[in-house]
Parts: structure tokens; C-alpha cells; sequence
């Protein structure tokens, strides 16, 4: 089994192998609180999803030392945040119907967007703690809100289109295409350098299993920035509860800063 030391060997993400997946923690307290701010106005429970996040450690930096009621979507979410009781207590619960004064909805853009939850007795929301481009199509967040990120590098640049390829293909990122539906298609994610900071216009154009194609998006009048070959960029993904399901933990940063501060396991599995 992997061990994971909080203070890893590998102290920045230019020394981080790659693909790897990334947690801006200072951007993920602040879409925390937004949260519960939002849900307060209407006083509600707040009873947040945690199938994304799948890590115990997020979980604790979630709850900050109190407690909470949580929904899971798995056996196996139940058994990890809370042990073999809730294990016992969900098998119970399968076959029996029991009247239990709880209106419940979620989801994020419900949380944010409401205007009136009289009658709701509380909201369940997962991926507000992350964000990602559909949500900021939805008009839930900013780019600048979006917590996780896909660390990968340049690895090439094909001479004829001057597009870019990179170690980081649909199975770091995820097959989803959300935004393609939207206003704005991000096709399989935003660019952002190293340190997190988009470039205009700058996407995953196209993806295989294993390699992407970063380039500016159609009609763009950007200027393409010279990617180095080898340099580290972000990918901000489409769908995060997808993205993040590629990867077994999150390197966890602070700001526009590239010093690793912990590594959280994830599991997985139903």
C-alpha cells in the first residue's frame, strides 16, 4: 500500500513528476467559507458532498475540528469518513422507509443560485470546495475561484500547427466535455503557467490517453506564449469530480506559489 508523507522528498511542482493533481488550499478555504456564508442567509444545514474530495485529510480541513453531517454517494465513502457503524446503519437503512422530517436538495449552482429555500431543511453541495470550468459557465464561480488544477509538461511542439503537446491526455484530465454545451467552449481545460495564473485564450485543444494538444482557442487575436520544452504548466479541468477521480492524491499549494505544503491521500473504489 502507498504511504504518503506529509512533508514529501519533492518540495516544488518543477520537481513533481507529472501528471499530477493539484490543490490550491488558500482558494479552496475561501470557496469553503462563500459556502457557508451563502447557506446561512437562508439557514439551512449545510451538509456538504464529499464523493469529489474522497480524501480524510480535505475532510478535516473542511470541518476545522467540529463536526457535521456529510453526504457520501458509496458504501465505501461511508465506511472511510465514518467507520464500520455507518456501514452497518446503511445496510439497515436499504430495504427499510422511515418518515424523517429532512427536505433535502443540492446541489452547488442550487446552494449559490437560490433565492428562497423556505420548506428546505438542508443543502448538499461537493463540488463548490473545488470548482471548475462548467461551474464557471454556470455562472457559479470565477476562473479565479477554481481550486484544482492537473500539473503537467511540455513535452513537445509539432512545427505545422505550432500547437504544443503535453504529458497529460484524457486520462489525467477527463473525457468530459461539459462546456461544450455552454456559452464558451473550454474543450478539455484552461492553461494556466505554473504558478496557476491562466493564459488568454490558451486550451487543451484536444486530448488521446496519455498526450493533450494545447493551443489558442478558435478566432482568438492572442499572442501564443512560448511554452519551453519541459516547463510545468495547470490545467483548470472541465469537471473536477472527473479529473480528480484520475489521481490517487492532492499536492497541496498556497497562493501563486509552487512549494508543495502537504500531499493528501485519496481513495477510491465503491
Amino acid at each position: 500500500m502507498l504511504t504518503f508523507d506529509p512533508f514529501p522528498s519533492v518540495m516544488t511542482l518543477e520537481e513533481l513528476q507529472t501528471p499530477s493533481l493539484i490543490l490550491s488550499i488558500d482558494k479552496f478555504d475561501r470557496n469553503v467559507e462563500q459556502m457557508r456564508s451563502a447557506l446561512s442567509r437562508h439557514s439551512v444545514q449545510f451538509r456538504p458532498h464529499l464523493k469529489t474530495a474522497k480524501s480524510v485529510d480535505l475532510a478535516m480541513r473542511l470541518f476545522k475540528g467540529t463536526s457535521m453531517p456529510v453526504t457520501v454517494s458509496t458504501l465505501k465513502e461511508a465506511e472511510v469518513f465514518a467507520g464500520d457503524a455507518a456501514l452497518q446503519v446503511a445496510k439497515l437503512l436499504r430495504g427499510a422507509g422511515h418518515a424523517v422530517p429532512v427536505v433535502s436538495v443540492g446541489s452547488t449552482p442550487t446552494a449559490l443560485h437560490a433565492k428562497d429555500l423556505s420548506g428546505v431543511t438542508e443543502v448538499r453541495a461537493g463540488v463548490f470546495m473545488f470548482f471548475d470550468m462548467v461551474q464557471v459557465g454556470a455562472e457559479s464561480c470565477s476562473v479565479d475561484d477554481i481550486a484544482l488544477s492537473i500539473l503537467a509538461t511540455v513535452i513537445g511542439k509539432n512545427s505545422a500547427t505550432g500547437h504544443y503537446i503535453i504529458d497529460a491526455g484524457w486520462m489525467a484530465v477527463s473525457r468530459d466535455r461539459g462546456t461544450a454545451s455552454q456559452k464558451i467552449d473550454q474543450k478539455y481545460g484552461l492553461v494556466c503557467d505554473v504558478n496557476g495564473r491562466p493564459f488568454k485564450d490558451l486550451l487543451v485543444l484536444d486530448a488521446n490517453q496519455e498526450h493533450g494538444i494545447v493551443g489558442l482557442r478558435e478566432g482568438s487575436m492572442e499572442d501564443e506564449p512560448e511554452l519551453a520544452i519541459g516547463s510545468k504548466i495547470r490545467i483548470l479541468p472541465n469537471h473536477a469530480c472527473a479529473a480528480a477521480a484520475q489521481h490517487d492524491c492532492y499536492h497541496v499549494v498556497t497562493g501563486y506559489g509552487t512549494s508543495l505544503d502537504a500531499v493528501w491521500p485519496r481513495f477510491s473504489g465503491w
